[in-house]
């Protein structure tokens, strides 16, 4: 009988205590849109000054952040980049800016928008189990 109080008893206790989500996935996320917008600034500057964008980022003066790889590709009148971090497996952010491809739809250039299941938040075990 004390048994089955104590289980009782820690059942609810799981159910008041609140869930916390993962918030890594989020963090990821915001370091590439984060280094993706430095690298807009960095791009529009290299234009001023040179009349054509590249994808040299020693020329450019940029650094990606840790865990974050830049592809760059520049076009005549304009450029896109894709962002990824190394932690998250589905998942990338893209950004262009000028004439380039637009890499997704009903975006605005020099705005990153990302996509895939590996920057969405994870729920927590309480949150799946007890939906309310």
């Amino acid at each position: 009988m004390p048994l089955v109080i104590g289980l009782v008893g820690l059942l609810l206790l799981a159910i008041l205590i609140p869930g916390r989500s993962d918030g890594r996935p989020l963090a990821y996320r915001a370091a590439v849109k984060s280094d993706l917008r430095n690298l807009v600034a960095s791009e529009d500057a290299f234009y001023d000054s040179a009349g054509h964008y590249t994808a040299d980022t020693i020329a450019l003066g940029y650094r990606a952040g840790t865990g974050v790889s830049v592809e760059i590709t520049p076009t005549p009148f304009g450029w896109s980049a894709v962002g990824r971090h190394e932690q998250v497996v589905d998942g990338r952010c893209r950004v262009f800016a000028g004439r380039a491809a637009n890499p997704v739809r009903d975006t605005l250039p020099g705005e990153p928008v990302c996509e895939g299941k590996g920057f969405e938040r994870r729920r927590s075990l309480r949150s799946r189990l007890f939906r309310f």
